[in-house]
């Protein structure tokens, strides 16, 4: 089962970038990515609200769960939820 590190890694290869243009294509800290990476560490939601919004193709059930989704909808509805949970979050801070 691969991790959603290695998932990232996935995105980085198929997109033929590197870990530092693939940070300033989705406009985090230089080496955030490949620290979270070296490390293991979590992956705070909004880089992955970052990933999905740069690299649409892979939806957020793929790059949290590595689950590809079936069908749109259910995507699109996976997709809602994962964004009001983002809010719910915000909200709260």
């Amino acid at each position: 089962m691969s991790t959603i590190h290695q998932r990232i890694l996935t995105i980085i290869d198929e997109q033929n970038l590197s870990i530092a243009s693939f940070e300033r294509k989705i406009d985090v800290g230089r080496n955030s990515i490949s620290m979270a990476i070296r490390k293991k560490s979590a992956i705070d939601h909004n880089v992955l609200k970052k990933i999905n919004e740069k690299f649409p193709t892979y939806s957020f059930g793929w790059i949290i769960t590595g689950k590809s989704e079936v069908d749109r909808e259910s995507s699109a509805e996976f997709s809602r939820d994962v964004m009001l949970l983002f809010k719910k979050r915000k909200d709260k801070i």
